[in-house]
């Protein structure tokens, strides 16, 4: 009898190792990045990007999902909140909409204006409401989302905060009027930012999987589409600790990481699975202001060398482990290369010794470590870097009020539309941009999505050309889901859906 006992402890140990992984969905974009809009002719930067080890082994595809599972309803998930830019952006999907609006062949034409019916068993009085009041909150993305027939005239003005949105409600519908393409349209109302508005107004986001509960929670909306989510709940742990050890001790199930935090779970695979999320990926610039003293010069281009002078790829191995890749471009095209002069030196009397303050979102801890980095590396040029951290909404209104030498800003749309992905980010630069501003207004009325992208890159390149604008790095996120969680996603535009999840047992 003694001897049976090593051998049923080896047969356990071989049965515990046969269990299955979990499998993650891949996300896809669906539109392809156009193409660089740098100048061919420039000089290539050829040093080459670090890779970091280990890397992370993306989870199987979908179709590699055994068929003959059931999925099975119950239990709860425990979602990590993050930080900085995607505070709200990647949880407050959650309790909204996945679809409010009808498909453009059901669209009515009034004269210049298109009336746009709701669904789900929303009011439209209610959804515009919900617009008008997350407007009156502080600057965001509605205020250019919603700005269609008076976005003009506001650019015109210098004044980018919409008093209220353009859409006007009607019975069982919203009416729409400007000069806006239906492509344009469709677009803007498939923005997950109009929808997150409502996440809070029930009578405005019937048609949610989710809705919140008083203690910030999120449980199964009862009148939910298709049965509804499968889980019981969703609940929001705060960042009180790194997503690595929140995993390990069993209190986050999901969360979307970036940097040092991904090697830490690339150690727990048998805990965690992580997958590319693309479309969650942060690209971080530089708006240089060109009216500022320093930014102006015209006999020597400061701001073309200051672009030139930073060390890219030392940002993404020293700060973010390697998971990135440098910058040159706002869109995602991993060919572009630098176009600045590559001058070392600032080549001034050594006298002479820039100022300039770099205002960045105090919430952002990448952009903390980014504009640190950026003090230290300039500084060691001669270039006196000083740093002001402001709240997320203030920092906005100082960039558009012109009020600031240089800043340090995010650009991750939320949107594959090439013309739109660009507005949301020059909107909020202001009359420094006015003419590229009134440009990517113009391009709205393209209906084909080649002209469009076209459009977007002129004047993408028009902003890169004289270094107004400078991107530096755009970082991996990856999705990190616990063993045995499934069916999470990131959608192409960038929201965590979580409506399919289930768990196994």
């Amino acid at each position: 009898m003694p001897r049976a006992v090593p051998v049923l402890v080896l047969g356990l140990a071989i049965l515990g190792c046969s269990k299955r992984p979990p499998v993650s969905v891949v996300p896809v974009l669906d539109i392809p990045p156009p193409a660089s809009v740098l100048d061919s002719a420039a000089v290539e930067d050829v040093t080459p990007t670090p890779t970091p080890e280990p890397s992370p082994t993306p989870a199987p595809l979908e179709a590699e999902r055994d068929l003959e599972e059931t999925p099975l309803p119950g239990g709860a998930i425990r979602a990590l909140a993050p930080v900085g830019p995607d505070a709200t952006t990647l949880l407050g999907s959650l309790a909204a909409p996945a679809r409010l609006f009808a498909d453009p062949s059901e669209w009515r034409v009034e004269g210049a204006c298109r009336v746009v019916p709701v669904l789900g068993g929303a009011k439209a009085e209610d959804v515009v409401g919900a617009w008008n009041a997350a407007l009156a909150s502080g600057p965001g993305p509605l205020h250019w989302l919603l700005a269609l027939g008076s976005a003009r005239e506001q650019v015109r003005r210098g004044a980018r905060l919409l008093p209220r949105a353009d859409g006007r409600a009607q019975a069982d519908a919203i009416q729409f009027c400007g000069a806006s393409s239906v492509a344009d349209l469709a677009a803007r109302l498939a923005h997950p930012a109009l929808l997150r508005a409502l996440a809070d107004r029930p009578a405005a986001a019937a048609g949610s999987f989710f809705v919140p509960t008083p203690d910030g929670g999120f449980v199964p909306n009862p009148s939910a589409r298709d049965g509804g989510p499968l889980v019981d709940r969703v609940d929001s742990v705060d960042p009180g600790g790194a997503p690595a050890l929140l995993f390990k001790l069993g209190d986050v199930d999901v969360a979307v990481v970036q940097g040092r935090d991904v090697r830490a779970l690339v150690a727990l695979p048998e805990r965690v699975r992580l997958t590319p999320a693309p479309p969650r990926d942060p690209t971080y610039f530089l708006w240089l202001h060109p009216e500022k003293r320093w930014l102006n010069a015209t006999k020597f281009p400061f701001r073309a060398w200051l672009a030139g002078a930073i060390d890219r790829n030392e940002i993404v191995r020293l700060l973010f482990d390697g998971r990135g890749t440098r910058a040159y471009t706002l869109h995602r095209d991993e060919s572009a290369y630098a176009s600045y002069p590559s001058r070392p030196d600032l080549p001034l009397v050594p006298a002479s010794r820039p100022r300039l303050g770099l205002y960045y979102d105090e919430e952002d801890p990448a952009a903390a470590l980014l504009a640190a980095r950026l003090r230290a590396e300039l500084g060691a040029k001669n270039v006196d870097l000083r740093l002001q951290q402001l709240p997320r909404d203030r920092l906005i209104e100082r960039v558009d009020a012109g009020d600031v030498d240089a800043a340090l800003l995010l650009h991750r749309p939320e949107t594959p539309d090439p013309v739109l992905a660009l507005l949301g980010s020059v909107w909020w630069l202001g009359d420094a941009v006015r003419e590229e501003t009134l440009a990517l207004l113009d391009a709205t009325a393209l209906e084909e999505p080649a002209a469009r992208a076209r459009a977007a890159e002129s004047v993408e390149q028009a902003l890169l050309a004289d270094a107004r604008v400078v991107p530096l790095v755009r970082l991996e996120a990856w999705l990190a889901t616990r063993d045995g969680l499934v069916g999470v996603r990131v959608d192409p535009d960038g929201t965590l859906r979580l409506d399919a999840a289930w768990w196994r047992r």
